[in-house]
């Protein structure tokens, strides 16, 4: 399974039900195979690891659609190819190359 292999939750941090909750919510999101997938903190309660983890294998599988996908992490941007970093609401950068984006946002 494409999401479900990477979920292994930590009981001593997060509630086993909160990670399956963000999981299935994502697969059904999946399963539609929308042209733009939009995903608002939808790992939040994994840890690091686990997260990229899942970002990439849905990104891989989505190859040549969209996707946007809100990250707290500064360092999950080089796992796109287009990067928005927002401030109290405003746009502030918006960058095609995502390791430029990275260290924008890393500096702040």
């Amino acid at each position: 399974m494409l999401v479900r292999d990477c979920m292994t939750p930590n009981p001593a941090t997060i509630e086993p039900e909160a990670s399956l909750d963000e999981a299935l919510g994502l697969m059904r999101a999946l399963i539609k195979e929308p042209d733009l997938l939009i995903v608002n903190q939808g790992l939040a309660v994994l840890d690091a690891q686990q997260q990229k983890e899942i970002r990439a294998r849905v990104l891989a599988a989505r190859k040549g659609r969209g996707a946007i996908w809100t990250v707290a992490q500064s360092d999950a941007a080089e796992e796109f190819s287009r990067v928005l970093v927002f401030e109290q609401g405003r746009l502030v950068q918006d960058r095609a190359m995502p390791a430029q984006a990275r260290a924008m946002v890393s500096a702040s």
